[in-house]
Parts: structure tokens; sequence; C-alpha cells
């Protein structure tokens, strides 16, 4: 509940910490809170720290489209856009309508522009398989 606090007031350090002490008390497979802690490193722009701990989140619990959303999110903000792309299309198998995976699948698609084209081709004839 702290940690949720100090995130929703931008003071991430505190929340940073308050999530690794929740970490050693609740045991290392805590879903939860490996999820608010990946998301308090993308408001930080850490995009590494971001990475790491949504791969974890991912492995914990493989069937989440929201720490797929995430790991793709740091992967494309850190330039890896083929793990980006991987990630961003697992997040859109398990939630379809999530528009902030479609939003990072197109500007995926924008850098680049012939790939879109074909993209585009595919999703219109249902066969879409990024």
């Amino acid at each position: 509940m702290k940690a949720n606090i100090c995130f929703l007031y931008d003071k991430f350090y505190d929340a940073e910490e308050t999530f690794f002490k929740a970490l050693k008390l609740k045991g290392q497979k805590n879903f939860l809170i490996y999820l608010r802690l990946g998301f308090l490193y993308l408001k930080r722009k850490s995009w590494g720290d971001a990475k790491a701990i949504f791969t974890k989140a991912c492995e914990i619990k493989n069937n989440s489209p929201l720490a797929w959303l995430g790991l793709g999110i740091s992967s494309f903000r850190s330039g890896d856009f083929k793990e980006a792309e991987e990630a961003l299309t697992q997040s859109n198998i398990y939630d379809p309508l999530n528009y902030s995976t479609w939003s990072y699948l197109a500007l995926l698609c924008m850098k680049d522009g012939n790939r879109f084209v074909i993209v585009l081709f595919k999703v219109r004839l249902g066969i879409a398989k990024f």
C-alpha cells in the first residue's frame, strides 16, 4: 500500500525501496509486485531495469497481457525492436483489444515503412501474425 501511494505521488525511489521490501517478505514469485515495479521503472524511464523486471513477471505469469505489454514497451524504448515486436504480439494474443498494445505495434510498423503495408494487408485478410 505504501509503495502504491509513493508511486502516485511520484516518489519513485521510496516506492522502489518499498516494493523490494515487499518482495523479500512475500517471496520472489509475487507477480503483482513485479508488475507494479516494472511500470514504476517505465515511468522513471529506466528501460533496462523495466525490461528485467517485466521478463521476470512474464516468467511467473506467462499469460498476462500487461506483463507482455510492459516488456514490449521497455524493449521498444531501449531500441530492441525485435524483442518488442515479439512481446507486443504476445500481449495482443492475450488481450486483442488493448489500445496501448496496438499503439506500440503501430509505432513498430512505422519504423519499417514497407512492413506497415504488409501488416495492414494481413490484418485485412484476417491472418495477422506479426
